[in-house]
């Protein structure tokens, strides 16, 4: 397996999607932190917590929706229940970029690109 252009390749993607990254980064983070603001309102003291983390660990469905629990704590149950959703959020942008970018167009870029 051949690496050759690799660093070619990265800088221009990251060249093209200089505004696009830091967008989809902000909005998946501040997403999740609001999640974990309404999980800590929600589930204020550890009894509630740990009540929560016991039933879905119980639920076969959220098991199979968002995989096995964490932990108790604040820290575990945003985790488990926004781990999957931030992955989830991060994909899509690779979707929309490779929507809006045809390859043709991509390949006449990386032609200019590499030939400076």
């Amino acid at each position: 397996m051949s690496l050759a252009g690799t660093w070619a390749l990265t800088r221009l993607a990251l060249r093209r999607d200089h505004l696009v990254i830091p967008i989809w980064a902000v909005a998946v983070g501040g997403l999740v932190a609001s999640g974990a603001g309404s999980l800590g309102g929600l589930y204020a003291t550890t009894a509630e917590r740990a009540e929560l983390a016991a039933s879905m660990s119980a639920n076969s469905s959220m098991r199979a929706l968002y995989g096995p629990v964490f932990g108790d704590s604040l820290g575990g149950l945003v985790a488990w229940r926004f781990g999957t959703f931030a992955v989830g959020a991060s994909a899509p942008g690779d979707r929309v970029r490779s929507d809006l970018f045809t390859t043709e167009g991509f390949e006449d870029d990386l032609r200019a690109y590499t030939t400076h």
